[in-house]
């Protein structure tokens, strides 16, 4: 079998080094930088280290930039190693030289651009003592001048000794900064493998003869299989340690004695306590034009096996316990910290985190939103009288708004409180105070738009006085309705609440009705409808503001809300069937005061986290099962809230991406979540001015990797820190409200898997301010887009997600030579 003298595999020998360039990979600015008839500039857009790299822009040959500082102070005849990372557009001859500090270049060394982030790297020996300049710029490329181009430059390096070196700066494990951070000069130590000196196997006098299991890792799925039948449920996959082989062969021994040295140097370096302590070592492959780093423990093949008195066959065996392979340096992307919006009454949120705002036109309140599933039709009541009089239809195919038919043509002061749609004929139920609706008879309170003949029509005959404020339709198709009304269609006993059907158009009374009002009315997952409201009596029954119809008769929800003034707003019910209530005030259980809102498990009244001030006006829950309240609510377990809406997950409560101008006085009346998470919010004032930023990050590896969130503060005062989300998979972490970035001050969140850390410049660990019931533990950005949002009460933060790309085999990131 023939051999490779010339391997693509590097192996890292830990040795003590220090950078002499002072601002490396210009994290901060670009002190030290200066342009050589270019422009430059530090940019988050493109970059190998950290978030952040040097772009240079040239109009001509020989333009480019230098680096000189104080601290970059060579010694004559001393030998020195210059590297540096660059993206530079394909096929350019570029010049790298080292200069006094007057500008005399004392060395150069020629380069060709490859279109992609490459490393370069050069030995020099100064030719006399001080400080020093290193310098970039484009060759001499005539005849194609002038030449205009834009490129990068990142992780600049000067160390002592000649041979090649994994790149330093303080921010890299097992170093550290000598004085202020990307200020000053950093040092590695010895004390670990993870960066050092860069030896291809051919330094041991090793040529490659094989290469097996460094493809893509195996994958273990994970099965439960069924007792009695065939098959079994898949559960999930994980990867586990990887085992992988290269097969070499010493081909420079000459002798006995020379292949016994040339082992001794090759166990040296694979041994696990090279630096003192047992540690994994670093691999480096370069087969695909492109460096793929992966961490090993030596297995297997140095026995001793030499079949050929000075040469040896040695197939080394490792093991990754970490099995997947990592690219050089770092991926970054910089995030938007809020969106200033202009405020008005319907804001909604994309399946993706964006928001908008449907219409800035709405000249009054709006009170109910409803949606056609089928027609893809959004349908808004309220106050209003533009853009349609009190009740408006929008379609998000075309974003234009339309009347049905006329709107309301009744009294000035006549609102549309409830809106229902029937999601088999698409019929449109609307209710409030209303004395007619588009000028047709017996529409008092309530009315149908007809989809199919797209006009208005009455609901049996309406009510008679008060005012319709919930409609809500069961499993069957039956409407109930509920309001402040004593009599609908001349049906008796039909006080503040009533049954219709829409196959007969006649109204039922549901015994004899309640003794006060109705403000909302739900389904049961088993299908029975219950209602909460002011009332104290249904049918005769005591229910104290809550009270299930069996569908002869109303029963009570234990002992109800309050035992003398029960003040119920709203209802819904949990994805577990539970039930959650709301109150003006508090639920009252005995000796137990329930702050504004309370769960009901089927058999008593557990408190919702610390609960409201004032319990909220709307319950929704979505597909996953979370729970949103809408309302006048400011805070909700103890949370204080950007905007009047909060999300229950089960244990604790969450803000939404919104900030209100005017908390305390806005209130959300209504909410609609679809089925793929399209929210939209219907506000009683135009008071929104910020919402969540979303931002898509490219995860360019093949495998998911877990990020590190580096987040400034403003130039100056201080912001609050709500939420960072990733819509692409639903994993959000969630900061206390207490916590607050001041100007000046850095927090980084480390969601690494083995070890997550949130720390500040300013407060140390502040792991605490991260809310219980958040994904930290599974945050993550998987293969390709992300749609990340971040929100804060600041558009003035700078935010950059930094991550090493990790892939599934060596195959990754191949570049074509």
């Amino acid at each position: 079998m023939s051999y490779f003298p010339e391997t693509n595999w590097q192996i890292i020998i830990p040795t003590e080094a220090e950078n002499l360039v002072a601002n490396p990979s210009v994290e901060n600015d670009t002190t030290g930088y200066t342009a050589d008839s270019a422009t430059i500039s530090r940019v988050n857009t493109d970059q190998k280290w950290g978030a952040y790299s040097l772009k240079v822009q040239t109009t001509d040959d020989t333009q480019g930039f230098y680096y000189t500082h104080t601290d970059l102070v060579l010694a004559s005849g001393t030998a020195y190693n210059v590297s540096f990372y660059a993206n530079i557009p394909d096929g350019i001859t570029m010049l790298a030289y080292i200069a006094t500090s007057a500008g005399v270049i004392q060395e150069s060394f020629s380069f060709q651009s490859t279109g992609y982030w490459q490393r370069f790297s050069f030995p020099h020996t100064a030719k006399s003592s001080g400080q020093k300049r290193i310098g970039i710029r484009i060759g001499d490329n005539t005849p194609t001048s002038p030449f205009s181009t834009t490129w990068y430059v990142d992780g600049l390096m000067v160390v002592s000794g000649t041979n090649d070196q994994t790149y330093i700066d303080g921010d890299q494990d097992g170093c550290e900064w000598n004085g202020a951070q990307h200020a000053s000069t950093s040092t590695r130590d010895d004390s670990h493998r993870l960066g050092g000196l860069i030896y291809n196997l051919s330094h041991y006098g090793l040529g490659l003869k094989q290469q097996t299991g460094i493809g893509m890792v195996v994958p273990t799925h994970i099965t439960q299989e069924y007792g009695n039948q065939d098959g079994a449920i898949y559960q999930g996959t994980i990867n586990r340690p990887r085992v992988f082989q290269l097969t070499t062969q010493i081909v420079t021994s000459g002798s006995l004695a020379n292949l016994h040295i040339a082992r001794a140097a090759i166990i040296d370096a694979l041994k696990i306590n090279l630096v003192g302590q047992q540690s994994e070592l670093l691999l480096r492959y370069t087969g695909g034009n492109t460096v793929r780093e992966i961490k090993v423990l030596y297995d297997a093949g140095m026995e001793f096996n030499a079949t050929d008195v000075y040469n040896e066959v040695l197939p080394l065996r490792f093991i990754a316990n970490d099995p997947y392979w990592y690219g050089e340096g770092e991926s970054a992307t910089g995030l938007t910290s809020a969106v200033t919006i202009s405020g008005a009454y319907v804001s909604q949120r994309s399946k993706d985190g964006v928001w908008s705002h449907l219409n800035s036109s709405f000249n009054g309140q709006v009170l109910a939103v409803a949606y056609d599933e089928k027609h893809n039709l959004y349908y808004f009541g309220g106050s209003f009288s533009g853009p349609q009089s009190r009740i408006s239809k929008y379609n998000p195919d075309t974003g234009a708004f339309s009347t049905l038919g006329v709107g309301d043509t009744g009294a000035a002061d006549g609102l549309v409180y409830a809106l229902w749609v029937d999601q088999t004929t698409s019929d449109v139920y609307a209710g409030g105070t209303f004395t007619g609706m588009g000028g047709i008879a017996r529409t008092k309170g309530i009315a149908r738009w007809d989809y199919a003949t797209q006009a208005w029509k009455p609901v049996a005959s309406g009510i008679l006085n008060g005012q319709v404020l919930t409609i809500t339709q069961g499993n069957d198709r039956t409407v109930y309705i509920g309001g402040s009304f004593t009599l609908m269609s001349g049906v008796a006993n039909t006080a503040y609440i009533a049954k219709y059907s829409p196959t007969t158009n006649t109204v039922s009374a549901m015994g004899t009705g309640m003794d006060l009002n109705v403000f909302d009315i739900d389904i049961s997952p088993d299908g029975y409808p219950y209602a909460i409201g002011y009332f104290l009596n249904s049918n005769g029954v005591t229910t104290n503001g809550l009270a299930k119809w069996t569908g002869s008769t109303f029963a009570a929800v234990g002992s109800g809300l309050h035992n003398s003034s029960p003040t119920g707003q709203a209802l819904a019910f949990g994805k577990d069937g539970s039930l959650f209530g709301s109150v003006a005030t508090n639920i009252q259980q005995g000796s137990d005061t329930l702050s504004g809102a309370a769960r009901w498990n089927g058999n008593q009244w557990l408190a919702i986290g610390t609960g409201f001030t004032v319990g909220p006006y709307v319950w929704k829950r979505d597909k996953r099962g979370l729970i949103y309240a809408g309302g006048i609510i400011t805070t909700a377990g103890g949370l204080t809230l950007p905007s009047p809406v909060a999300i229950w997950n089960g244990s604790q409560w969450f803000p939404i991406g919104l900030k209100s101008s005017n908390m305390g006085s806005d209130t959300a009346y209504d909410l609609h979540i679809r089925n793929n998470d399209i929210l939209t919010v219907v506000f009683s004032n135009p008071n929104v001015t910020l919402t969540e930023a979303v931002t898509t990050v490219t995860n360019d590896g093949s495998a998911d990797v877990y990020p590190r969130i580096v987040i400034d503060g403003p130039s100056s005062g201080t912001a609050t820190l709500y939420f960072i989300k990733n819509y692409t998979t639903g994993d959000t972490i969630y900061f206390n409200t207490a916590l607050t970035i001041n100007a000046g001050e850095r927090m980084i969140l480390d969601l690494a898997q083995n070890g997550k850390a949130f720390t500040s410049t300013f407060q140390g660990n502040i792991m605490s301010k991260i809310v219980p019931g958040s994904n930290i533990g599974k945050f993550r950005l998987i293969s390709g887009d992300n749609k990340i949002s971040f929100f804060s009460s600041s558009t003035g933060l700078t935010i950059n997600v930094i991550y090493q790309d990790r892939y599934l085999s060596a195959d990754g990131g191949a570049r074509v030579a």
